[in-house]
């Protein structure tokens, strides 16, 4: 975090490279929730939270 001061000392600006606050779960939106899987997993209530996948890694 990176604060701007004034000549008098007070601060005018803070810079972030990152401006977040961390959120509980059950403080989170059901609509954010359902967002975040259906962008990261569409098929995930139909799996759950595991799935199976070939590997195709050289041995």
């Amino acid at each position: 975090m990176t604060r701007v001061l004034a000549a008098d000392g007070s601060q005018i600006a803070t810079l972030f490279n990152e401006n977040r606050t961390q959120v509980p779960l059950e403080q989170m939106s059901p609509n954010i929730k359902n967002a975040i899987i259906a962008i990261e997993d569409s098929r995930f209530y139909q799996h759950g939270a595991s799935t199976r996948q070939a590997s195709s890694a050289p041995s």
